[in-house]
């Protein structure tokens, strides 16, 4: 029962190390956390029972608690040595950290002004799209043959033109349909046969 309390410290301590960034691999954690049961430097974090506790999680021992190890098993300049590479191993982390950071900032800023330049483009082509919508519609214009060299294209009708007003004189003219019935006589109008 003592190796099951002790296996289930260890995986605490292990994942709590892991948690606070002082292992960088479980291995290393499992490595740390066992080296500190043994030493017996802990404190319980799960009661007998297994369960954990309802008492928030203690904070993992400080160096003030480390240099009360007992002298035979780590000296001064051990404990120095670990606290050194530990803050290395924080800087470099940080130092990654912070370049992660940057590059998705940079990543987030060319997505943004992509983004900006997408938004451009679409409100200028819904712009002309608006005025093609209002301007009248012309066919498109296709040639006739295209192999003989030179290119025919094929004229647009033209508007009709609004009549020019006529005049209101007295005199009018038959062809126009301007005229009264006595101007001109019904045989011009109508055909009876040969007249010999």
């Amino acid at each position: 029962m003592n190796d099951t309390s002790n296996i289930q410290k260890i995986n605490s301590l292990a994942r709590e190390l892991m948690k606070h960034g002082q292992a960088s691999s479980m291995d290393q954690a499992i490595s740390l956390a066992t080296e500190r049961v043994n030493s017996g430097n802990i404190p319980e974090y799960l009661p007998q029972g297994g369960q954990a506790s309802k008492e928030p999680a203690k904070p993992l021992p400080e160096l003030a608690e480390n240099a009360e190890l007992p002298k035979g098993d780590v000296s001064t300049a051990d404990i120095i040595e670990a606290v050194e590479k530990l803050v290395s191993a924080q800087q470099t982390a940080v130092s990654r950290m912070t370049n992660v950071v940057n590059q998705h900032t940079n990543q987030m800023q060319d997505i943004s002004n992509k983004l900006n330049t997408l938004i451009a483009e679409i409100t200028t082509l819904r712009q002309e799209v608006e005025r093609l919508k209002q301007s009248p519609v012309a066919p498109p214009l296709r040639p006739k043959d295209a192999g003989s060299g030179q290119t025919q294209f094929k004229q647009e009708a033209a508007p009709p033109r609004p009549a020019p007003e006529q005049k209101k004189d007295g005199s009018g003219h038959a062809r126009s349909g301007n005229y009264k019935p006595e101007d001109v006589s019904i045989e011009k109008f109508f055909y009876y046969g040969n007249r010999k």
